[in-house]
């Protein structure tokens, strides 16, 4: 009789292990027989995931088990405002022969506002791949509002021992698209909506847009979105971007009030495109370092600008990436 309980329950937990895909341990399953006292194990063990900045091998060069493509650099390469890793891995698979390339995904229950929590979280993750692979150096890069967070992670990295050779930042302005002054929930949302949009829409006020029924909001997008644009973002998209621009802006907030962005002596390299209006406030090997305006450059750092094609979205896309991998490779050669 025994043995049959016992059979059943380890039935059970291996049911659990594949069909959640998060397991506690067995001895702790047996301790805790009953549905919510395991739904209770199952769910610290998702709070401490929902906490952490999740690593992810875009260029699907590094396997955890062989430890195949060790002996590539590792570059590591932020994602810009929208959080989605994944628009980044047709650049990564370009880089697959040159370089190992990791991204994160944007943990659940962090306060993003905070920039030091944020810096820390990702210098804690990007360190475990680091020790993982047996590196002591990394190449950082950024995308867009990804370059601010990259900057910040060099002193961060090397304060724990390891070497940040060069950076790459990819259109990272100062301000990141926002105004030099603070703006309101309602202006960042019309920001947001306008960039996505054609230039002749209506947007609706940050009000009005919330009264409509989530048909009606995308029934207005998929008649107003530019035609630049492949797909129609979705209403979770848009809330998203409009969370992370006010991140953003709290960001800015925590740099201006330390006058300024770290020192940096890493070399830094800066992709833009001619699309870009802001390229009027350098010249052509130069970034401004003003915080109202310009591009990203910290100071100490010997920054060099360098036009590619495409726009800020299409750069990162074919076929732009073949070029923008060439160029790449070549910048980053160790």
């Amino acid at each position: 009789s025994t043995h049959c309980i016992s059979s059943a329950a380890s039935d059970v937990y291996k049911r659990q292990v594949s069909v959640v895909g998060a397991s506690v341990s067995i001895a702790s399953f047996f301790r805790n027989p009953t549905v919510s006292a395991v739904a209770a194990l199952l769910a610290e063990t998702h709070d401490d995931s929902d906490q952490e900045f999740q690593m992810v091998c875009l260029s699907g060069n590094d396997d955890d088990k062989t430890g195949t493509a060790s002996c590539l650099p590792l570059l590591v390469l932020l994602p810009g405002a929208d959080w989605l890793p994944h628009t980044l891995r047709p650049l990564a698979q370009q880089l697959v022969s040159s370089f190992c390339v990791y991204s994160c995904e944007k943990p659940r229950n962090v306060d993003m506002h905070s920039l030091d929590s944020v810096v820390a979280l990702l210098c804690d993750s990007i360190e475990h791949v680091l020790r993982k692979r047996g590196d002591d150096s990394v190449l950082l890069s950024g995308y867009s509002s990804g370059g601010l967070l990259a900057v910040h992670l060099v002193s961060c990295l090397q304060a724990r021992g390891f070497a940040v050779p060069q950076l790459l930042l990819f259109e990272s302005f100062v301000r990141c698209g926002l105004p030099a002054a603070d703006i309101a929930a309602d202006a960042i949302h019309t920001m947001v909506l306008s960039g996505l949009c054609r230039a002749d829409a209506s947007v609706p006020t940050r009000a009005a847009f919330q009264l409509w029924t989530a048909i009606q909001q995308e029934e207005w997008f998929a008649a107003n979105v530019s035609d630049e644009r492949e797909q129609v973002p979705s209403i979770a998209y848009v809330q998203q971007l409009c969370e992370q621009y006010a991140h953003v802006q709290s960001w800015h907030r925590t740099i201006e009030s330390r006058g300024g962005l770290p020192h940096v002596e890493a070399p830094l390299h800066h992709m833009y495109t001619d699309s870009c209006p802001l390229w009027s406030f350098g010249g052509a090997d130069t970034a401004s370092s003003s915080l109202g305006c310009g591009w990203l450059s910290p100071s100490g750092s010997p920054t060099r600008m360098h036009r590619v094609d495409g726009n800020h979205e299409t750069m990162i896309q074919s076929p732009h990436i073949t070029a923008l991998s060439q160029t790449i490779v070549s910048l980053l050669q160790l």
